[in-house]
């Protein structure tokens, strides 16, 4: 597995393309939305020629250097939407592509990378900004028919095997993703470790920098009412946690000394509300598009995921000096890398630790630590990233 951080290569004047079916405005803005088009606003400032397939976009009409072809985009109640547009764009990217001279195209996560396969796109490296499968088998918690779950996810697991064989490169931002794809591809794994790079995501993103940092400081006394927990993240499944701090908080001494904000939408979200309704100091924020605003005012922000690669909500905390404390899965505990930043996964672990976070010399440890791991993750992530692609 190489390492972009020891790569230097001539990246000026590479030809880079794109494919997307995003058109970073009318669609729901996620994290990966953002780092998306922070690679390619990136590659662009550093003289990379960039091309894009992606429906109509004034987001990206805007960034001066790049190529824009235009995609038709349905969406279908029934068939998948990457399904529907795959087919109804195919002739059309298929024709476009004989036109067109690249060095390497790229494709976020499994759906995007098999289209590419498929459209005839050369040279792609595939980027693994999650456990594709491991966040589905989340999902099924939802589906009754057990078996048609299991089916979904062989398929699925499949798609991903076809897409590590053909792929020329993989980006991935943890050891715990490569070691979770080695582990569900055991056939493939010298191919993965021969075709992976690692590159942790960063914490200055040019969406970070136009926020106003806060500063990580408790002022009020250790067991004082104002202290605010944050949680963000989709509650459509269990996957994020929500329902281990939740747990954690209500019917704890925990009531009575802090607040707890939850930002965020999703399926479970009527459900939570309802079973904890009566507790005033719980509040249910729902979706916001500009959740950094509330995060501002928190004194720790919680990430209890079960699953996660290397949530960007760990890394807007940081940068906006607000202390963070997550679950030892996933790749949390490379995002974190301290040990006192880490708790076990359960109720009683993570009350224990927000509870010792009320002293006001513990919370500011951590903090001094927060802004370490802060500084650690600061780098030039579109240089390395360009490296690692084009290198």
């Amino acid at each position: 597995m190489q390492n972009s951080y020891q790569m230097s290569c001539i990246t000026s004047n590479s030809r880079l393309v794109f494919f997307t079916y995003h058109d970073f405005e009318s669609h729901h803005v996620t994290g990966g939305t953002r780092r998306l088009l922070e690679l390619i606003r990136s590659f662009s400032d550093k003289g990379a020629h960039v091309t894009i397939f992606c429906p109509k976009s004034k987001v990206i009409e805007e960034i001066p250097n790049v190529n824009h072809i235009p995609l038709k985009y349905k969406k279908n109640g029934f068939l998948p939407a990457g399904l529907v547009n795959f087919i109804i764009n195919y002739f059309f990217v298929k024709k476009q592509l004989k036109q067109l001279d690249y060095d390497w195209s790229v494709a976020v996560d499994v759906p995007y990378a098999i289209q590419l396969k498929y459209l005839g796109f050369r040279k792609i490296c595939f980027i693994v900004w999650q456990d594709f499968i491991g966040y589905r088998s989340f999902e099924g918690d939802s589906l009754k028919n057990g078996f048609i779950n299991n089916l979904r996810l062989k398929t699925l697991t499949r798609i991903e095997k076809i897409v590590l064989q053909s792929v020329s490169k993989i980006n991935i931002q943890c050891q715990y993703d490569l070691d979770v794809l080695k582990g569900r591809h055991p056939m493939l794994s010298s191919q993965i470790i021969k075709k992976a790079f690692l590159i942790p995501n960063n914490v200055n993103t040019s969406w970070l920098q136009k926020e106003t940092q806060t500063e990580s400081s408790m002022t009020k006394d250790a067991h004082c009412s104002g202290f605010t927990i944050m949680f963000i993240g989709n509650v459509s499944d269990t996957r994020k946690g929500l329902h281990i701090l939740l747990e954690a908080y209500a019917g704890t001494e925990l009531l009575n000394t802090c607040k707890l904000h939850i930002i965020g939408g999703g399926d479970l979200l009527p459900y939570y509300k309802k079973k904890y309704s009566k507790f005033k100091n719980i509040t249910f924020e729902g979706s916001n598009p500009s959740p950094l605003s509330f995060l501002k005012a928190a004194n720790l922000l919680v990430v209890p995921s079960l699953a996660d690669s290397f949530p960007n909500t760990i890394l807007e905390a940081l940068y906006l000096n607000i202390p963070v404390i997550g679950s030892n899965k996933g790749g949390i505990p490379e995002a974190l890398k301290y040990e006192e930043l880490i708790f076990e996964l359960n109720a009683e672990a993570l009350q224990k630790k927000i509870v010792s976070l009320l002293d006001k010399k513990n919370y500011l440890e951590i903090a001094e630590i927060c802004k370490k791991r802060k500084e650690e993750l600061t780098f030039d992530w579109g240089k390395d990233m360009l490296n690692g692609i084009i290198c």
